[in-house]
């Protein structure tokens, strides 16, 4: 949930709420195509600039190193 509202790159719905999910597709075909893939543009960026293996791994083995006080 916090990277779709981080990204804006999807719409967030209780996925126990068969009627919100129907909602929420609904909303999201009745967009634009250009609003449709903006927030596909929106959820590649922020797989390529922060959810990636890449990017993380980093992140990932400094907190290793905090836990442990050696370096990965």
């Amino acid at each position: 949930a916090g990277i779709v509202r981080e990204s804006g790159c999807g719409t967030l719905v209780d996925p126990t709420d068969p009627a919100a999910i129907a909602a929420a597709i609904r909303a999201i075909l009745d967009l634009s195509a250009a609003d449709r893939d903006a927030i596909g543009r929106r959820g590649l960026e922020a797989h390529l600039e922060t959810y990636n293996w890449e990017a993380q791994s980093a992140r990932l083995l400094a907190e290793y190193g905090r836990l442990t006080s050696r370096p990965w």
